[in-house]
């Protein structure tokens, strides 16, 4: 089973090895592919360049297509499996990560590779596969053990992973078996990391820093033999944490940090100092020193910004047990505790912009806006990703990078200013910018309030910034994260179940918890959710007047929906999905019923295609209304879809395809399952489809958090769309319509199911 070589592979190792991501990405997918044994090598090549780069989230994904050709060619997928470990292991989900290395391990707990061999191997290929599938598992679970701060489970998997990376070396090194047994710079720098968590598994285990002090040094000097120039910076991150863990020494857990914060500011790596700046944060506030505490976490955030959009690493946020959202959770509680309204409100307003632009960083987006400025931003985030790159892989120091880097950030900047005096919608996928409080509360006037919810552990009490005409300031729920998320969780199955009671009951106690009776009441409530705070079924809360849910403050200073009359009305239901789904027949009366309303031809069946939604909305729309099935992807939000048919089966228009191509209406509305879900990620800004129509201009987008009966939809859709013709305001045409399905005896389950979302007057 050898593996043929040719000229591109070739160079996507050398790329790989020289720190040259994308040039190791352009040469996997040049190179032949002609048996399967070399798809699958292609496949986990790529894996490992994508874990280099930091793109850990498009790494694990790709593992899918390892692991169905590892099993073509070996009939195992025990390497697919460790890569998929070590993807999630910096991914931070740590759970996951576990589960794989030990199924890799449990699998080849009985392998161990021979050390003489009678003559040249015939397996090479299952003989190298099978040790990399091992020792990558091994690694990674001592790796994670030691960020769970759990030492001794840590530890004898660092020690069988040393053994095996001693006798791979060995044999290598044999002047005989080294000819066909070769070991590859890789193999040093998997070693590298393991020495460096041996390390901090002995210091954990024993209690006793210097236990480890061994290890670090010799981590070290592996890491500069294959010149990893992010090695030194590594091990002095890994050595601050540990001393942190251990409460030993928080006065040199503080000076090792600083030396590799300098270390990291000397090589040019804004990753680590953010990363670094926020573990000296939590340091400092364990010693009491809040203000030296308060400016490591803003030397983080400013680091944060600097790699904002410029490296698609958002997703791997996590390494050294810290992450992105702790660094605003910790500025958010100090603008809390000095009461700087004004200052919360802007970190809370970059934190979410940064989210935004880190989501969409590498994809293709309004394809067609911006023209030549949108390429320049593109063109010069792969330069600055490149340079990044080279800095910090193996094999890739080189002279003078921080200053290219530096000078390539202000080309993007001035690029991305250009951008905003024409497309501002299109420059916040590209750049970071928050609102001014007085602006916001300039456009709120005397009926709105903005409820803005804080970002919170678990364990702590749900917290506000309440912004109106008045002023600013904070109010405390009566309920932490945790129990708010507890209570949602069973409303939810109560829902499913359909018992209307229960429903009530456990709404009842969502409002004590959340305290709404003790609020000052507005006609107008918009709602920046936070967490669990995205699931709140707003309209089965009675006394709120009219709710909506937006993304950002900023979002207020957007213009609003002028009218739904006079504009075109694309109504899509019930799609032909050829038996691969169900057909929906409700859906199908729902559109009816609305066309009907609107004196318009609806979309269904075999009509029911994304050729021709696009064709018949044209430039813009005023409503575009889709009843038919919808997913929600938790792993990957911009995968979440709304399935239409491409005139015989289903077709999946995915949140993605709409950033890509937006469909342009005034008011969307998704009366599908599932379709206002999404997932909440560093930063705290919301991932799914409902967020993905705003980019093409519109003003409102109505969603479902959950099926609810076909009946039920029709009444509620047919009530909702005769308010907002009449009122040409979707929050009141909503808030009617709830009332109404309320007041009629309609379980919490139907007024409660749809939010509405972006809409401002």
């Amino acid at each position: 089973m050898e593996l043929p070589v040719d000229a591109p592979l070739a160079e996507a190792y050398r790329a790989y090895f020289a720190g040259e991501g994308e040039a190791a990405l352009s040469a996997l997918a040049a190179a032949g592919a002609e048996s399967p044994l070399k798809r699958f090598h292609l496949s986990a090549q790529k894996v490992r360049t994508l874990i280099m780069m930091g793109r850990a989230a498009e790494a694990e994904s790709e593992t899918a297509d390892t692991a169905l050709l590892e099993r073509a060619v070996l009939g195992t997928e025990v390497n697919a499996l460790a890569l998929r470990a070590e993807a999630r292991l910096w991914l931070g989900d740590y759970d996951a990560a576990e589960a794989d290395a030990l199924t890799v391990a449990a699998a080849l707990q009985n392998w161990v590779l021979p050390h003489s061999f009678g003559g040249p191997p015939t397996n090479m290929a299952e003989i190298v596969l099978l040790t990399t599938a091992q020792l990558r598992a091994y690694t990674v679970l001592s790796g994670l053990y030691v960020l769970r701060n759990e030492g001794d489970k840590a530890l004898p998997w660092a020690e069988a992973a040393e053994r095996g990376y001693n006798t791979v070396h060995t044999v290598a090194a044999d002047s005989l078996y080294g000819i066909y047994f070769k070991s590859y710079p890789e193999s040093y720098y998997g070693r590298a990391f393991n020495i460096l968590f041996r390390g901090a598994a002995s210091a954990l285990t024993a209690g006793d820093f210097a236990a480890g002090a061994e290890d670090f040094s010799a981590s070290r000097s592996y890491f500069d033999s294959i010149g990893y120039r992010a090695g030194s910076v590594s091990v002095a991150a890994l050595e601050s944490w540990a001393l942190y863990a251990l409460g030993q020494d928080r006065d040199r857990a503080l000076a090792v940090s600083e030396e590799a914060v300098q270390l990291a500011a000397d090589s040019g790596f804004p990753d680590f100092i953010w990363r670094i700046s926020t573990l000296r944060g939590e340091i400092l506030l364990d010693q009491g020193r809040l203000a030296d505490a308060e400016t490591a976490f803003r030397r983080a955030d400013a680091s944060v910004d600097l790699v904002t959009g410029a490296l698609a690493t958002d997703r791997a946020k996590l390494r050294f047990g810290v992450g992105k959202e702790t660094i605003i959770r910790r500025l958010a509680w100090f603008d809390a505790q000095a009461g700087n309204m004004d200052r919360l409100f802007t970190d809370l307003e970059r934190a979410r912009a940064r989210a935004f632009v880190d989501m969409l960083a590498d994809r293709p987006v309004a394809r067609g806006r911006g023209g030549a400025l949108v390429e320049t931003i593109r063109e010069l985030d792969d330069a600055i990703r490149q340079a990044r790159i080279r800095a910090l892989a193996p094999r890739g120091a080189g002279e003078g990078l921080e200053g290219e880097i530096e000078r390539l950030m202000a080309e993007r900047h001035d690029a991305v200013d250009r951008l905003r005096q024409t497309d501002p919608d299109l420059a916040d996928v590209h750049a970071v910018r928050a609102a001014s409080l007085a602006d916001i509360r300039s456009r709120l006037g005397e009926e709105g309030a903005l409820l803005y919810t804080l970002p919170v552990a678990m364990d702590e009490t749900i917290k506000f910034l309440v912004v109106d005409s008045t002023g600013a300031g904070l109010r405390q729920s009566g309920a932490t994260a945790g129990e708010i998320r507890e209570t949602l969780i069973q409303f939810r199955e109560a829902v499913q179940l359909g018992r209307a009671s229960m429903q009530r009951r456990l709404l009842a106690q969502l409002q004590r918890q959340l305290q709404l009776g003790q609020w000052r009441i507005h006609k107008r409530l918009y709602v920046v959710p936070s967490g669990d705070m995205y699931f709140i079924p707003w309209g089965a809360l009675p006394d709120l007047g009219r709710v909506a849910v937006i993304p950002n403050g900023g979002w207020l200073l957007r213009d609003g929906m002028q009218s739904v009359e006079g504009g075109q009305v694309g109504l899509v239901g019930d799609p032909q999905f050829g038996g691969a789904l169900p057909q929906l027949d409700g859906a199908r009366q729902e559109v009816e019923t609305l066309a009907s309303m609107f004196n318009t031809k609806p979309m269904i069946g075999a009509e029911a295609t994304v050729s021709g939604v696009r064709q018949a909305i044209g430039d813009r729309a005023k409503v575009l209304h889709f009843a038919t099935h919808g997913t929600f992807d938790a792993h990957s939000p911009l995968k979440s879809a709304l399935y239409l048919s491409d005139g015989t089966g289903p077709d999946p228009l995915t949140a993605a395809d709409i950033f890509e191509d937006p469909l342009s209406a005034d008011l969307v509305v998704l009366s599908a399952c599932e379709t206002g879900l999404g997932e909440a990620v560093a930063g705290d800004d919301f991932l799914g489809l409902a967020r993905s129509f705003y980019l093409g201009g519109a003003d409102t987008v109505l969603y479902s958090l959950w099926p609810i009966s076909d009946e039920g939809t029709r009444e509620f859709m047919t009530a909702f769309y005769r308010h907002v013709r009449y009122s040409n305001d979707p929050v009141l045409a909503w808030a009617d319509a709830t009332a109404r399905l309320r007041e009629e005896g309609y379980p919490p389950s139907v007024y409660g199911a749809f939010i509405v979302g972006g809409a401002v007057r």
